[in-house]
């Protein structure tokens, strides 16, 4: 009896484990990077392999890419494989739901990548950390399959320095996070296979003074001389002993550089075009803000002036009545002018008449006496 009672207490028991069960992601590259979740903890996982074997796919299809249309001078990424007798740090992310299938949606978008299962046993707490994982809890990673994989970088697939930088910047944020010198970083390196000079290429944004961008370059550059021991031929590694770059050539690579700071050059004439624009812009904003300031002055006027005109209109009006009735006056004063002319003029016309009448009338008088004195000389 006690013991079916022990035995259906265990059994409740793991399916209560086995319902709490959590969900956690080993990030050992780019997921270093951009980081799925604020609960991380640095570990190292055996059985795990990490190199350079993933290529990058540049693309217009649907789902981020696709191998039979590579991009002519792509990039390596780091990639993981499963390996037995190896073992790699990273992080491990304890993940929500929503987390977790938010994480599958962004990691599985290419048609080539795989979510795999971890071990719990297999996953080791870096610096004296207590292991917040349960036996039953559900461990996973990432990568590309089997046939996508390559051997590691060529021509066609390089190794960028602005990758490395953002992978061993991450890795020294672990450092700093549990002041453990640069054990991580280190680690990170030296468990990494595929580094390869003859592909690795210098595409910082200046590379001759790298610090502008790149906060962390001189921490960069020392793990990377400490791993290589001063064998990093790239020029981007400040050492005591300065390397003679003349001994170092990058294979099937010299073109590109060439483009490169060809296409920095053109980045940099057209940050100062940009600059440039945002100047003339800023101009003209400064002169739309005084139109449209000179504009409320002249809207705020307008009322004034539109009185003023009001108010010009009705003299005009006024002195308009007011010619009028003086034209009239004008003319009537012609008329009565004219009028007195005329009387003048009759008056003067009577006057000379009334004369003339006057001298007519004693001429005629005269002449009869000449005539009698005619008749009396003809009777004579």
């Amino acid at each position: 009896m006690y013991h079916k009672i022990f035995s259906l207490y265990f059994i409740l028991l793991a399916l209560f484990a086995i319902g709490n069960a959590k969900n956690w992601v080993f990030g050992y590259g780019s997921m270093l990077v951009a980081q799925p979740s604020s609960k991380s903890y640095a570990a190292r996982v055996l059985g795990l392999s990490r190199a350079f074997n993933t290529p990058g796919m540049f693309s217009t299809e649907a789902g981020g890419g696709s191998l039979n249309r590579p991009f002519r001078l792509s990039t390596i990424y780091i990639g993981a494989y499963p390996n037995s007798t190896d073992s790699i740090n990273g992080l491990l992310f304890q993940l929500t739901d929503e987390e977790f299938n938010l994480l599958d949606q962004r990691e599985l978008l290419v048609p080539y990548s795989e979510r795999l299962n971890i071990s719990v046993a297999n996953v080791a707490f870096l610096y004296s950390q207590s292991s917040p994982m349960s036996p039953n809890d559900n461990v996973y990673y990432y990568h590309l399959n089997d046939s996508t994989r390559v051997s590691g970088p060529g021509a066609s697939l390089l190794i960028v320095q602005s990758n490395v930088d953002e992978l061993l910047a991450a890795c020294l944020a672990v450092d700093l996070q549990y002041n453990s010198s640069t054990s991580f970083q280190d680690e990170f390196i030296n468990t990494t296979y595929g580094w390869n000079v003859n592909y690795w290429v210098n595409d910082r944004v200046l590379p001759r003074r790298p610090f502008k961008y790149t906060p962390l370059i001189s921490q960069i550059d020392a793990a990377l001389t400490r791993a290589f021991n001063q064998s990093l031929q790239l020029d981007l590694i400040p050492i005591d002993n300065p390397i003679n770059l003349t001994q170092f050539t990058l294979t099937n690579v010299s073109d590109m550089n060439q483009s490169i700071i060809t296409l920095q050059t053109s980045v940099s004439v057209l940050s100062q075009d940009s600059n440039n624009h945002r100047t003339n812009i800023a101009v003209l904003q400064s002169s739309y803000g005084n139109l449209s300031m000179q504009l409320k002055q002249l809207q705020n006027t307008i009322p004034g002036l539109q009185a003023k005109v009001a108010n010009m209109s009705s003299q005009i009006s006024s002195l308009q009545s007011e010619t009028a009735v003086l034209l009239i006056l004008a003319i009537v004063a012609l008329c009565w002018s004219g009028l007195l002319m005329l009387g003048i003029a009759y008056y003067v016309y009577t006057r000379k008449k009334d004369t003339y009448t006057d001298l007519s009338s004693k001429e005629t008088e005269s002449i009869p006496l000449t005539r009698n004195y005619g008749t009396v000389y003809n009777n004579v």
